[in-house]
């Protein structure tokens, strides 16, 4: 059974509230994907990729973070303080934290998800679908 229902809890400086994260459509998924692609300069999500240094692995991180929350989780953009236009603009510990809390709680509910769907026979996602309706 897929989890539609999450709450992501937040604690670092700048924030510390509960944020719920919508159940994405097809739409969402395109829409994460694109910002992906916008956020790393087009196609240099590949070649961020391919360093593998540190730093890029904490990059591309902070790339599916910022993609992924702004079209699921838009409460929590709405609440970063005034000077904090973007996820890029956190202070570098501030962000971090943000990213660990993302890795440990998000991601492994959107893994949950991604897995079951791809999973499923044909007839359980098309009762998933039906279910919905």
């Amino acid at each position: 059974m897929i989890n539609r229902n999450f709450q992501f809890k937040v604690k670092t400086a700048t924030l510390e509230n509960s944020y719920a994260v919508k159940f994405p459509t097809a739409g969402d998924l395109y829409d994460i994907e694109i910002r992906k692609a916008q956020l790393s300069g087009g196609g240099w999500y590949s070649s961020i990729i391919s360093a593998g240094t540190k730093i890029s692995v904490h990059v591309l991180d902070g790339i599916d973070m910022q993609s992924t929350l702004e079209i699921l989780c838009p409460d929590l953009m709405k609440d970063l303080p005034k000077e904090v236009v973007t996820l890029r603009d956190l202070d570098l510990v501030d962000h971090a934290q943000l990213l660990r809390q993302f890795k440990d709680q998000v991601l492994p509910w959107m893994n949950d998800w991604m897995k079951t769907l791809s999973e499923a026979p044909k007839d359980e996602v098309k009762e998933e679908a039906e279910s919905v309706e």
